[in-house]
């Protein structure tokens, strides 16, 4: 899987140039972690060996997209197609 693209300027940012404007100090490093994972995962699969960040699908208006934890109300979702991660963005949507 590779990340071909972003719905979040701010978080493509982070992932290309490690520009952590608008981002808490806190949520830098797990953001990095996940962005890494997304990027570096061959299958949905891979991400499942990180529990802790409950990947999950969608559903309602957000069906179609993926879920992974980032903080108690924030997500990482994105669209998965033929091996690869589109329209990343950080989301708050509870």
């Amino acid at each position: 899987m590779a990340i071909l693209s972003f719905s979040s300027k701010s978080l493509e940012r982070l992932f290309e140039d490690d520009d952590r404007t608008g981002f808490s100090p806190a949520s830098v490093r797990k953001l990095g972690d996940i962005l890494a994972a997304l990027d570096n995962a061959r299958t949905l699969s891979d991400l499942r060996v990180f529990p802790g960040w409950r990947l999950h699908p969608l559903s309602g208006s957000l069906d179609g997209l993926w879920s992974l934890t980032v903080t108690r109300n924030r997500r990482v979702v994105f669209h998965f197609f033929r091996g690869n991660a589109y329209d990343v963005d950080l989301v708050d949507y509870h």
